[in-house]
């Protein structure tokens, strides 16, 4: 009798395990899922920092959080390869138009590490270009390109 039990409690192991493996696989970016449910703390701190920019912006807060996973897997203290920083991973040129344009006095790129400061610039510049730039897909192959909007 016990080692019925036994078989079964390992059969719904196993059955929930491969349902988990499912779904991972069959979400868009398994890795995420995975970092997501192992700790979700992580992956929610910053939700409505982004969804308050993101509207602000006019952008999907969806894909303002995509660009954080992406660019810095939401490590505010993150620096890039070509001196990014942040959530986003802003440049220091693009930070800097950003403070130029919404008229920020005495911004200094190491604000960039502050969360709130990194989204808004981030936002702004993606919404710039969003706006500024169509992205088009040449039928003939690749690469899929930014070009002016006419």
């Amino acid at each position: 009798m016990i080692r019925f039990f036994f078989k079964l409690i390992l059969c719904v192991l196993l059955a929930l395990a491969a349902g988990f493996a499912y779904l991972v696989v069959r979400s868009g970016d398994p890795v995420y899922t995975f970092y997501e449910w192992m700790s979700p703390a992580r992956f929610q701190h910053y939700d409505r920092v982004i969804r308050a920019v993101a509207v602000e912006h006019h952008l999907d807060p969806m894909l303002v959080k995509a660009v954080v996973w992406r660019e810095s897997r939401f490590d505010p203290g993150k620096h890039g390869s070509h001196g990014e920083r942040g959530l986003m991973q802003v440049s220091e040129k693009a930070a800097n138009e950003w403070a130029r344009e919404n008229k920020i006095g005495g911004f200094q790129v190491a604000q960039l590490f502050d969360p709130k400061t990194n989204l808004e610039a981030g936002s702004w510049y993606l919404q710039e270009n969003v706006t500024t730039l169509a992205w088009t897909h040449d039928l003939s192959g690749w690469p899929c390109v930014f070009r002016p909007v006419q």
